[in-house]
Order: structure tokens, then C-alpha cells, then sequence
């Protein structure tokens, strides 16, 4: 069901502060009205309900929550979690090589496309004429949008104002972690490490209530990032352990792309979130969480061990052939075009043989 309901600007200047394990969940569970025409004062007499909306989000599911699917519709399921920012979520590879060749493929009845983004003040719920910009993106302002770009696999989308959430760190809990950094990187990164935690959480639930809609639970999912590229056909294959990439870990597990069987689901994309939560709080288990922890990488890695995940580091990125991108733009472009390249591989491993895809020249600036 395509949204058409007109420009949103509903969400709140009031800033998220975690408190308890239960204040990042509330941020995902509060409602809101929708207001027409931008004007707050004025709310929908019936408002769409595959639409939700909280005072900094907007959820939307192409299906219903209050009563299951057809049976038929209980088959072999895939689900994919594409979580990062809108302004830089490349599309055409994940279409491509993803959806559409593993789709061919028949392994899964569906794959199912989950999205869980930040936005920025251009983001709409409606088909609103949008501005044309120079960036490697499709021009994704609204909700119809992402449901059509991402056709017909597309499943659920939430999409977090990330401007308005902020986060009291607590340094003195959190050890070592980035403390390569100078003070205000530092709790710059540990805040954006937040959001990356709380995108996969939002995709867990997403996806759980995708199930309780279909009656029956996913085979597997993966994660992958909004600038993720997918350098070749990839048929995703689930086995009994979470798989990630062997290269770039860290001294923990690569942290850029995930598969794993769905017994692992909360563990996986709930737990780093929770976990975290300990570890600001301070809390005995938040010290075990990140005791001798430097980075993202060895924390993701922490949450695996204490939450019993087995993990398998594969060298087979020919099968895994996921690799971070940027997105090269103005000057650095060849034809003045904006495309996407990859990052060397020092960040990030590249699939074997020619792929159609440049290495950057360039390395993008970390937080």
C-alpha cells in the first residue's frame, strides 16, 4: 500500500535521553497524530494505518499487524535489514544482485526488503515533488519512495529523525572504548554507534511483526548498510551459524555485514543495543560487556560471545560479495556523473576478478 498523505513535520525537538533499559524501546513505541499540510494543529480524521508515527519517527509496514496473512504465505522467507542513513543508501546493487538474482534463484519463496534509516528535514510521507540533487542516491523524500524502489520485496520501513535524538554518554562506564579519539569525536562516535544499535533492534521488531502477520517465522536475515554494495549476484545461504566476513574484525568481527539463521535474531540485531544500555548505566553487566573493549568491532564481537552466537569468519567473498562503498561526487568523478565506488580494501575485502564497480581514490573521513 503506497503512502499518499502530505508533508510531515511532526516530530519533536524534545531530545531521547536513555535512562533505563526500557527508554530506547519507548522512543519506538510512543504514537503521535499525523498533521495535514504541515500545520500541527490540524490532525487526519483517519489516519493510514500501515502508517505510525512518534515525535521523532514514522514507521510503515506494507502489511497488517492486527491479523495474519493467508497461509499460503508461510514458506521459506529471507529477511534483509538495510539500516544507515537515507541521504546515503545506495540502491541499484542491492536491487540487482540481491533481490532480484536471489529471487531468480527460488532458494526462498520471498525476500523480504526491511529499512530502517535516519532522515533529514527533506524526508516526506507523501508524493512530493522532489529536489533534485548531485549525490549518488536516488531521490528517496518519501515513503513511496523507498516502497517503490525497493518493489515488490519491499516489507516495512522506520525512519528516525536523528537530529532531535541525543544521548547523555557516560564516559566513565565505557572504559576504553574510542578513546583514540579526541573527547568530543568520542562521544560523537559512541552516539553514532547508538544509532547503528538502535537501526538493528528497530529491524528486529520490524521483522517480528512481519511474522506474526505471515504465521511463521524467517529462515534467516542479514544485515547490511545503507552504502553496502553488493559487487556481485549473491544468493544469500543460511546455515546453523551467524557468518560474517573474516577481513577487517579489528580484533573483533567485521561489523559491516551479517547472515544468520533466525534462531539468532535477537541476539544479533537486539542485543548490541541492550547491551550497550548496560554498559552506559554502568551496570555489572555493562563492565563484563566492555572490559579491554577499544572499538565496535570488539564489542559486536563481546555480544556474540555472552549471548552464546556462533560465529563462522569466512574468506569466501566471492559468496559474500558485499563491500562498503562511497559514494565519489563533484571533482573526483571522471565524466562530472556521481557514482559509487568502493573503499580499498584495508576497509573493507573485495570479491576476486573484475567487478564493475572503481576502488575510491580516496578514503572517506571516519566520526
Amino acid at each position: 500500500m503506497r503512502a499518499a498523505y502530505t508533508l510531515l513535520h511532526v516530530f519533536s525537538v524534545a531530545a531521547l535521553r536513555l535512562r533505563t533499559p526500557d527508554d530506547a524501546s519507548e522512543l519506538l513505541q510512543q504514537s503521535a497524530k499525523l498533521p495535514v499540510n504541515g500545520d500541527a494543529n490540524s490532525k487526519l480524521s483517519k489516519v493510514d494505518p500501515s502508517i505510525e508515527v512518534g515525535p521523532t519517527w514514522i514507521r510503515h509496514r506494507s502489511f497488517h499487524t492486527s491479523y495474519p496473512e493467508a497461509k499460503s504465505a508461510c514458506q521459506t522467507n529471507f529477511a534483509v535489514c538495510i539500516v544507515g542513513q537515507l541521504s546515503r543508501l545506495e540502491t541499484e546493487s542491492k536491487m540487482t544482485n540481491l533481490f532480484s538474482f536471489a529471487s531468480r534463484m527460488s532458494t526462498y519463496a520471498n525476500i523480504h526488503a526491511f529499512v530502517v534509516v535516519d532522515t533529514d528535514s527533506d524526508f516526506y510521507v507523501n508524493d512530493a515533488t522532489n529536489p533534485t540533487n548531485s549525490t549518488c542516491r536516488q531521490n528517496l523524500h518519501n515513503i513511496s519512495d523507498v516502497e517503490a524502489t525497493f518493489s515488490p520485496y519491499y516489507r516495512a520501513s522506520s525512519y528516525l529523525r536523528a537530529s532531535h535524538q541525543k544521548i547523555t554518554i557516560k564516559f566513565q562506564n565505557w572504559g576504553k572504548y574510542a578513546t583514540d579519539k579526541t573527547l568530543k569525536k568520542r562521544s560523537a562516535r559512541i552516539a553514532s554507534h547508538f544509532r547503528q544499535w538502535t537501526h538493528m533492534s528497530e529491524c528486529a521488531r520490524l521483522i517480528k511483526e512481519s511474522e506474526n502477520s505471515l504465521g511463521c517465522e524467517y529462515k534467516g536475515f542479514m544485515k547490511i548498510r545503507d552504502n553496502g554494495i553488493v559487487t556481485k549476484p549473491m544468493d544469500p545461504d543460511v546455515g546453523d551459524k551467524l557468518v560474517v566476513k573474516e577481513c577487517c574484525g579489528w580484533g573483533g568481527v567485521n561489523d559491516k555485514f551479517f547472515i544468520a539463521p533466525r534462531k539468532y535474531l535477537d541476539q544479533a540485531l537486539e542485543g548490541p543495543l541492550k547491551a550497550a544500555i548496560k554498559v552506559n548505566q554502568g551496570t555489572h553487566d555493562g563492565r563484563m560487556y566492555i572490559a579491554g573493549v577499544l572499538n565496535p568491532e570488539r564489542f559486536l564481537a563481546r555480544v556474540f560471545l555472552y549471548k552464546r552466537v556462533a560465529v563462522k569468519m569466512s574468506h569466501d567473498y566471492d559468496n559474500i560479495p558485499v563491500v562498503d562503498g562511497r559514494c565519489m561526487d563533484g571533482p573526483e568523478t571522471v565524466n562530472g556523473k556521481p557514482e559509487w565506488c568502493l573503499v580499498r580494501s584495508h576497509k573493507d575485502c573485495h570479491p576476486k576478478g573484475q567487478l564493475s564497480y572503481s576502488t575510491c581514490e580516496k578514503d572517506e573521513a571516519e566520526t
